[in-house]
């Protein structure tokens, strides 16, 4: 199991059914500055140049 950051908790490998998260407060697409990740606002998800599964998904932990 992959340790994730403090404040956060690790949800596992790829895309499918997360990309929602990212780009419900975005109007247009986006890529970083090396290309490898990607936010395709159209098709509503994120990804990677070098395939989904590269892409490690994690989620901020609620304030306690």
């Amino acid at each position: 199991m992959l340790k994730a950051p403090v404040g956060y908790r690790y949800l596992g490998r790829g895309t499918q059914g997360r990309g929602e998260i990212w780009t419900e407060y975005l109007s247009d697409s986006k890529q970083c500055a090396c290309g490898a990740m990607y936010i395709d606002v159209d098709a509503g998800r994120f990804g990677s140049c070098d395939g989904d599964q590269t892409v490690l998904v994690y989620q901020k932990n609620s304030p306690q």
